[in-house]
């Protein structure tokens, strides 16, 4: 597909002198080269070769392989080129040139090879680190393959046909086929007639007898890339710069490509009217206008491109044009960007050979966003091929459209291609699965493979839906915020056709939320970072958490009519289980708050009283003292300090040797069950340090009752080390 009406490629030239008969038929077939008459020069090449081989260098070798490429016969390229790439004169631009047309013959792992051949002698060309990039990951453009649908359309003739438009009931496009208006004229370049638009009324694949499009508006040379507004009352073509007054190039002249404007008057086309930038030194081609008919976008290598052709922007101000203004090096590269397109969502379309890609002209997309455009993305198979793919039209649901391809021929001429996604359709619904009530705002995953999930949100009637490829495997998970997840699994086997409907139910069951406080029974602070673990007796699964910095731990997905342990630990800490049922629960909501028994800084156990004048170890402090037993022997490290205290009653020095021997009596205890008395201090406080005011001694006494002067009499810890 490289024709001088779609982009140009500046070639120097080494003009060669022959005096043989051979040479000189050389020298003909490379000044037709120059003049991009390469139709002509291919025969010519050829007769040579029969004749005297050896008068073909690798220059000539190069031409007459560029002459094929360029009229897209790219076998016979591929030959000429491999003869080039591994000349001993060969050039490094000629092994870019071999992997190119090895990727267009879709030989990726040789064209791999090759690419990195060119790279070692020219490591900084951005545009075959990107061709290489391409290569290195050639499969992922392949993983959409079987989610559309490709078909030629009937119309499609021997000659070439591409740039479909959509307009009225049918397509406008352009062929190479018999018209009016070159009933006798040859490109050059092509060796075949030049291009005319055509009309066919029709839909999907199939069409009526195609009719010249607009007859008048047409010139004689090419005439091609239509475009229409949105109402279509303003089309833009693209034709060569010669006109009526015009027929014949000055000397040394290229052909270049303009866009020209017309618009429906009163039911008729008005004359043309040329774009305001074209030029006679450069080429604008392939108009695009963006849905509001605001922007218009085409291609053009224009000063202040990045590579050959780039796509440009202008606003429309009136009946005139901004000053156009480049996309820039994130859609623009040292390759082509040509055949601009534009959906009603914005998303324009171009094809390319600079990017990633699998061969040729690949198509791509990227989203015009307030002038910033999003990152470009390879369409992948089947729009690409390893041919050149081009000019990408959608229909008004963005589900079908046309596009251009010089694939799966012998002669690789263009022809026009219906696709189509390949949907089939999903409805489900979210519900409790007790009461069949639908769920609304639940969240719905279907994952295809390793492909990332989609995802939507049930509407108040809990609904959901989506599109599915066949032949794939589909998970789809159901959240809810109250209730408990589940995950239906699609087998292939039951997703065969597009158009089918598959209808699904996700019955959730409503879970219970068991939510507690972790604390520390000396002083109920909230314990951070505690571990908490749930077992299951109906199941024996278990679960674990960690408490958040206030001491909340959360379990989520508890069942319904089944038993449960909670064991709560932290460290310095005694463990402790506390054992809940959710049998006959009505509600959702579960609360078990557990203390746990801990060591850090000075604590005082609760429970651990004496009666008056006495220091024996009653049977509610033995309880206190057994968790203290716990925890020392859980942290053989730890050294403490047992310190007693008496109320205010009795003298001071009564005082102080009751609390000494109560101090002893608790020691004394905790040795009898098996903590080592090295690691206990004694200590006896007397009355001196009163928690209460409680005060007798010294001419003060504050009257308390029996219960008050109860809580001066304890037994503090204080944790001496811990290793």
């Amino acid at each position: 597909m490289k024709k001088t009406y779609r982009y140009f490629t500046l070639i120097t030239v080494i003009v060669l002198s022959c005096i043989t008969n051979s040479c000189k038929m050389v020298d003909k077939a490379n000044m037709h080269y120059e003049e991009f008459a390469y139709a002509k020069a291919i025969p010519i090449y050829k007769k040579v070769l029969e004749k005297d081989s050896a008068a073909m260098d690798t220059e000539a070798w190069y031409r007459f392989g560029y002459c094929y490429r360029a009229n897209n016969q790219t076998a016979l390229a591929e030959e000429c080129y491999a003869k080039v790439a591994n000349s001993p004169n060969s050039k490094s631009i000629y092994k870019l040139n071999y992997a190119e047309m090895l990727m267009e013959n879709g030989k990726y792992e040789e064209a791999n090879t090759w690419m990195n051949n060119y790279l070692k002698a020219v490591p900084n060309d951005g545009r075959a680190i990107e061709l290489a990039r391409g290569l290195n990951n050639i499969e992922t453009f392949f993983t959409e393959k079987d989610y559309f649908k490709v078909q030629k359309i009937n119309i499609n003739s021997t000659e070439a046909e591409y740039g479909p438009a959509f307009y009225k009931d049918g397509i406008v496009f352009t062929s190479s086929r018999s018209a009016k208006k070159n009933p006798k004229g040859i490109h050059d370049w092509t060796g075949k007639r030049y291009y005319s638009m055509f009309y066919s009324r029709g839909s999907k694949a199939n069409f009526e007898d195609p009719v010249i499009f607009l007859e008048g508006v047409q010139e004689k040379y090419n005439n091609s890339s239509l475009c229409f507004n949105k109402a279509g009352t303003e089309m833009i073509l693209t034709r060569n710069n010669l006109g009526k007054k015009r027929r014949t190039l000055k000397e040394d002249e290229v052909l270049r490509l303009q866009l020209f404007f017309s618009k429906l008057v009163d039911g008729q086309w008005t004359s043309v009217v040329p774009f305001q930038y074209n030029s006679e030194h450069y080429s604008c081609a392939h108009a695009a206008l963006s849905p509001d008919g605001s922007k218009l976008y085409f291609s053009s290598d224009m000063p202040g491109s990045i590579g050959g052709m780039d796509l440009w922007v202008s606003n429309r101000s009136g009946d005139a044009w901004s000053v156009p203004q480049n996309l820039g090096p994130s859609i623009n590269t040292l390759g082509n960007e040509v055949f601009p397109t534009i959906a009603n969502d914005n998303t324009i379309y171009f094809s390319s050979n600079g990017h990633a890609g699998i061969g040729g002209l690949d198509i791509y997309s990227t989203v015009d966003s307030a002038d910033t455009y999003s990152v470009v993305k390879n369409l992948g198979a089947p729009f690409n091929s390893s041919d050149d793919d081009f000019n990408l039209i959608y229909d008004s649901t963005n589900t079908a459209g046309y596009f251009s391809s010089n694939r799966s021929q012998q002669e690789k001429n263009d022809d026009i291609f219906y696709i189509q996604k390949f949907e089939i359709k999903l409805k489900g619904v979210v519900l409790d699965k007790r009461t069949n009530q639908l769920l609304a705002s639940s969240n719905v995953r279907i994952i295809e493979d390793d492909l990332s999930p989609k995802e939507s949100v049930t509407g108040d009637d809990g609904l959901f839906k989506s599109a599915l490829r066949p032949n794939r495997t589909y998970l789809i998970i159901a959240d809810h915020e109250d209730y408990k997840s589940d995950t239906l699994r699609l087998e292939a086997s039951v997703i065969k056709a597009a158009g089918d409907s598959i209808e699904v139910e996700l019955p959730l069951v409503d879970k219970i939320v068991l939510t507690g406080k972790i604390s520390d029974e000396s002083v109920g602070n909230g314990i951070e970072n505690s571990s908490v673990l749930l077992v299951n007796f109906n199941t024996n699964d278990t679960m674990r958490t960690t408490t958040d910095e206030d001491g909340i731990y959360r379990f989520d997905d508890l069942d319904r009519e089944a038993r449960y342990r909670i064991i709560a630990e932290s460290r310095f800490c005694d463990s402790k289980s506390v054992d809940t049922s959710t049998i006959d629960m009505t509600g959702r909501m579960l609360r078990i708050d557990i203390a746990l028994f801990c060591l850090s800084g000075n604590i005082v156990l609760k429970n651990i009283y004496y009666d008056l004048d006495k220091s024996n170890i009653r049977p509610d402090a033995a309880i206190e003292l057994d968790k203290l037993v716990s925890l020392m022997k859980k942290y053989p490290e730890m050294k403490i300090e047992l310190g007693s205290h008496t109320d205010c009653r009795a003298s001071f020095s009564y005082n102080m040797a009751l609390s000494k021997r109560r101090a002893a009596s608790a020691v004394l205890y905790l040795e009898q069950h098996g903590i080592n008395r090295k690691r206990l201090v004694a200590t006896g406080y007397g009355e001196t340090i009163l928690v209460n005011g409680c005060a007798c001694e010294g001419g003060t006494f504050v009257p308390c009752t029996e219960a008050e002067h109860q809580m001066n009499r304890r037994t503090e810890i204080k944790i001496l080390s811990l290793q």
